[in-house]
Parts: C-alpha cells; structure tokens; sequence
C-alpha cells in the first residue's frame, strides 16, 4: 500500500491542478483511516499551493471568494469572480462622493458599540415593511448590519442588527442586485445593491452572500443558509412577500408593489 500511494503521489508537484484528480488506491480496512487523513492533508496542501503566489493582502478577498463559491453552489452564473470585491465601497471615492461623512458616522459609532472592521458598504435602494422604497446605505461590520441615510450625512437609522440575528440570505440567478437577508422576528432586510459600478454588468449582490456566510460562521459557528431563486421570498412587518425582477428603461433599480408581491425594476 506504501508503494501504491508513493506510486500516486509522485509527479503531484509537477501537475497543474497539483492532483486534484488522481485516482487513490483503495486501502485495507487496518489503513483506510490513514489514507483518508493523507488525502486531506494533499487536499490542504493543493490549496496552499494554488494561493501562495496571491499577495497576503489578499488572501481575505479570496477567501470571501471561496465561501460564496461554495453558498452558490452554481446557482449563480455570474457571481463576479473576476471582480475586485473592495468590501467596503462606501470609503472610496470612486464609490461614494461624501466618504468623509460615512467615515466620521462610523468611527463614531465603533466606540459606542465596540465593533472592529468594517467588512462591507454600498449605497441600496431599500423597501420597508409599509412597501416604501428609498434610498439608503447599509454598512456591515463583524458585529452589526446598520441601515444609514445617505441624505443627512450617512445617519445611522436605527441600533445595529446582530450578525447573529441572520438566518438566511436570499438572491436571484441573475446579475441584478436584489439581496433579501432574512432574520429572526419577521422583519427581512430587502435591497437592491445601486451606485457601485461593476464589469460585465454584474452587481455585488454575491459578495454580500460571502461576507454574511463568513461573518455568520465566526460569530455562530452555523452555515448559513443561502436561497437562490428568480423568485426571491422574504418576510416584511410579519407579512410574506415574494419578490420578482423585471428589466426596465428606468434609470436606477426602483420597488412597486403589486398585489401581495413586490417588483423590483431594475435597468435594462
């Protein structure tokens, strides 16, 4: 069997997918535990070998990149792998033209509840549970999800949602930004990602997928549940909503109601 894995094993280094496919010899029942743990440590030592040559700073994009790869489970085409996720956009100019307001709301807010990083920002359009649509901010650190108003200098609307309170998080197929984060009490965060311009037309909808995924872990040591659906269902005041996409002339993503459901008009 020693010369068996040998005999496998040998040309790995020299392969391009560093033997991600090699067929392993079946083991006798006195070594099959063995061989499992030796596949497992090729497994690790193949995903070092495919990220070392990535800058340490990095590596945190990457792996964000991985958690939402592995939450889509190709449910998602487009989910903007050959994307720079910057995280936090609402800090760039590029993104936002009132960074130094967002910054001073949120420094002041990091003393008063203790959080540490800022993980993800965007400007949304967002609806509420009386069916309002309006334009909003969300911010999304290691502790706590805020809901900003950009109008009066990016103020926090209301106290922080807890990472824990998450149970879900729900997108569509498609490359628009609709992100329905579900949470515990019947009241879902609903938004649609606006003002962050992206190649290929594609939104960050997905890197908010892989920011909660990893945030939700740390904090509850849970897998989050992702949905994938072209009708998105969520929770508003205690009511179920579904929520379908439509492709419009409009010049910016905009929520109608309809019936008991809601539209989300994005553009064309």
């Amino acid at each position: 069997m020693q010369n068996a894995i040998i005999y496998v094993i040998r040309n790995v280094r020299q392969m391009r997918d560093y033997g991600k496919n090699i067929p392993w010899p079946d083991p006798p029942k006195s070594v099959e535990q063995f061989v499992k743990d030796l596949q497992r440590v090729h497994s690790r030592w193949r995903g070092y070998m495919m990220i070392k040559g990535i800058p340490c700073e990095k590596w945190p994009e990457v792996e964000r990149k991985c958690i939402a790869w592995e939450a889509l489970q190709g449910r998602r085409k487009q989910w903007g792998i050959a994307l720079l996720w910057e995280g936090n956009y609402l800090a760039s100019t590029q993104h936002n033209a009132s960074t130094a307001d967002f910054t001073s709301t949120m420094n002041t807010n990091k003393f008063k509840d203790h959080w540490h990083n800022i993980v993800f920002s965007g400007l949304v359009k967002k609806i509420n549970k009386f069916n309002k649509c309006e334009n909003r901010a969300i911010c999304i650190t290691d502790l706590f999800i805020y809901k900003l108003d950009p109008k009066k200098h990016f103020k926090i609307m209301t106290h922080g949602i807890p990472i824990q309170d998450v149970t879900g998080v729900s997108v569509t197929p498609n490359t628009d930004g609709l992100v329905a984060v579900h949470l515990q009490g019947g009241n879902d965060l609903v938004f649609c990602l606006t003002g962050i311009s992206t190649e290929y037309g594609q939104s960050r909808a997905c890197e908010v997928v892989g920011v909660l995924s990893q945030l939700c872990y740390k904090k509850t040591r849970r897998t989050l549940k992702v949905l994938v659906n072209n009708s998105v269902h969520c929770m508003l005041g205690n009511k179920a909503r579904s929520i379908r996409v439509e492709k419009t002339n409009a010049a910016e993503p905009f929520f109608k109601k309809e019936g008991d459901s809601l539209i989300l008009q994005t553009p064309v």
